[in-house]
């Protein structure tokens, strides 16, 4: 059973994907198999994998490449591809580099043919996307695209405009955001405060919320039960656990001195990743830890590396929250391949990339069941593309 939904879930990626159609063309087919055309840019291989190769790859225990397409490139750099929670929908950021801005492209929908960019005939600094979690799909993201250019969340709902959730003055960013049955929680950073906000998507009035108190970041977990909050202490960073029925709050067990980056929950919600590194070093650990059992977090991964000018990137999980994606501080002549881990550290491995992919990083694997996908960027002979790998098994 398990084999044959391996299966349809890689074939549920190329579908959703928007890159099968019909052409004429002989190959090593099976009996009542099409041949195919992909309508993106395959980098590898050099033809799209038949059935029998998807079968022969699913068949393999170690996660690996069936194929690299090249999803968006322009005469910019890109940054931070992130996948929506149902796996549908994908933002990154870009990086003008005649401008000296940053926007947000998207694509509401991976089967669009074009990508869509928020904000485009504005010179605004749009960035931190963050996808809400339940559905229908939203993105909030921090942009000072006003009069006063004052920093705020914004919202979008996958078409239309955006517009903004905050209203207040100097810098508001690091959104979470979580849709409920009676609506829509934030979760955001004033300067050095963490605060709430409850809205209604289809009615948005710009409000300030509640406070949490000081802190660098907040993260709901998946029930929506708990935040994971980092807050100043201990010589560095502490990490918390705020219990949203009472109120109250809990220490988790992190070393002190160490600097906490990006609390991300696991799609079950049973473990937290975050990054960590000492106070007085510069290079960055993959920690882990699981809130209920009240034992120590454990670095799992040293030498992670960690994009240090976009804030809002962190820890990949994969959908089955068994594994977490990474790419090493140690490349091999600029070629950085894939590499994953066990949320225990106990097994790990790499998906190779074709060699001429340099400098890959940013890798963020589709947390939806339903799909086999890592996105990331990389180098190729240009500026920094978009790239997808489609798996074998993720």
């Amino acid at each position: 059973m398990w084999f044959h939904s391996r299966i349809r879930t890689v074939f549920a990626t190329v579908v959703a994907m928007g890159i099968c159609l019909p052409v004429s063309r002989a190959g090593e087919l099976l009996p009542g198999e099409l041949p195919v055309e992909w309508g993106r840019e395959l980098i590898t291989p050099q033809e799209p994998p038949t059935v029998s190769d998807v079968i022969a790859a699913v068949r393999e225990e170690a996660p690996k490449a069936l194929a690299v397409i090249r999803l968006h490139a322009d005469l910019n750099n890109h940054y931070a591809p992130h996948f929506s929670p149902d796996g549908q929908s994908l933002v990154f950021l870009r990086s003008d580099i005649e401008g000296s801005i940053c926007k947000l492209v998207t694509f509401p929908r991976l089967s669009d043919e074009r990508a869509t960019v928020l904000y485009e005939d504005f010179l605004s600094y749009d960035h931190m996307p963050a996808w809400s979690r339940g559905t229908p799909t939203l993105l909030a993201f921090s942009s000072n695209n006003a009069d006063d250019l004052q920093e705020n969340i914004h919202l979008w709902t996958l078409s239309g405009e955006p517009v903004p959730l905050t209203s207040q003055r100097d810098s508001n960013v690091l959104p979470d955001l979580r849709r409920t049955e009676s609506g829509t929680e934030l979760l955001y950073r004033h300067e050095g405060e963490l605060r709430e906000v409850r809205f209604d998507p289809a009615q948005v009035v710009p409000s300030n919320g509640e406070t949490l108190g000081q802190g660098t970041e907040a993260s709901y977990s998946p029930d929506g039960a708990h935040i994971a909050i980092i807050r100043d202490g201990g010589g560095g960073h502490q990490l918390f656990l705020h219990d949203r029925q009472t109120a109250r709050e809990s220490p988790l067990s992190t070393p002190s001195g160490h600097y906490l980056r990006n609390p991300v929950w696991s799609p079950d919600g049973q473990g937290l990743a975050c990054f960590s590194r000492p106070a007085s070093e510069q290079s960055w650990s993959l920690r882990v830890l699981v809130p209920k059992s009240g034992e120590p977090s454990a670095v799992v991964v040293d030498g992670v590396r960690v994009q240090e000018d976009f804030r809002h990137l962190g820890p990949s999980w994969g959908p089955d929250s068994r594994k977490l994606w990474y790419v090493s501080t140690t490349g091999e002549g600029g070629y950085y391949p894939l590499r994953w881990t066990n949320a225990d550290g106990a097994q790990s491995g790499r998906v190779d990339l074709p060699e001429y992919l340099l400098t890959a990083s940013d890798v963020h694997c589709s947390p939806s069941l339903e799909q086999n996908a890592v996105a990331f960027v990389a180098v190729e002979n240009r500026s920094l593309d978009v790239y997808v790998a489609i798996l074998n098994h993720p």
